[in-house]
């Protein structure tokens, strides 16, 4: 289950948005460090190569720089930063000049064990999160999405609905569907 957010967390984001707005270069690198690896973690869950999500997340915080001064409304930002990766993401796609829609693109997702972790209980929580990557890789492309923003960003479901441009009710359907196929797949190869 995705935790919540303190409001004392919220508040010093909401914070470093409005004096990165008035041009605070600690605040840019606040909200870098707080955002940079989820947002580059969903956007390999939407970019068939790597490569294609490094550099779609310096176009998202290039527009980071560039718009953030006119976000109305400073706690919106998370939604915000989705947004503007979902978009960046989806413009490169187009851009490719690939005619895939988002539900049939595929992950890249990076199956390396750490040589380094020799403890048998480090190795099995290594090997449960490798399977949980590859069964994600499973899943369409929607229900990845929903599933990355909920449970590894930890949006709430209005958050999504305004990230994906659907309903709460599409998105409630997409995580109950993702979360069975994604159980399909675990039990089975569990069973191997």
């Amino acid at each position: 289950m995705a935790e919540t957010v303190e409001p004392r967390e919220r508040v010093a984001e909401h914070f470093a948005v409005l004096r990165a707005q008035l041009g605070d270069r600690d605040a840019y690198g606040e909200l870098f460090r707080q955002y940079n690896a989820r947002l580059l973690y969903y956007l390999r869950r939407l970019l068939p190569v790597a490569t294609e999500a490094e550099d779609t997340l310096q176009e998202v915080w290039v527009t980071v720089v560039r718009k953030l001064p006119s976000l109305e409304q400073p706690e919106a930002f998370k939604g915000w930063i989705y947004r503007v990766a979902r978009n960046r993401a989806l413009s490169r796609l187009r851009r490719s000049r690939r005619e895939i829609a988002i539900d049939q693109v595929e992950a890249e997702v990076d199956g390396n064990l750490d040589s380094a972790a020799t403890d048998e209980r480090a190795l099995l929580r290594l090997f449960e999160a490798q399977l949980v990557h590859r069964g994600l890789e499973e899943l369409s492309p929607s229900h990845r999405e929903v599933l990355t923003l909920r449970f590894v960003d930890e949006l709430t479901y209005d958050e999504i609905a305004e990230i994906v441009g659907r309903s709460i009710g599409t998105v409630r359907s997409r995580l109950y569907y993702a979360k069975k196929t994604l159980s399909r797949y675990l039990e089975e190869k569990q069973d191997e």
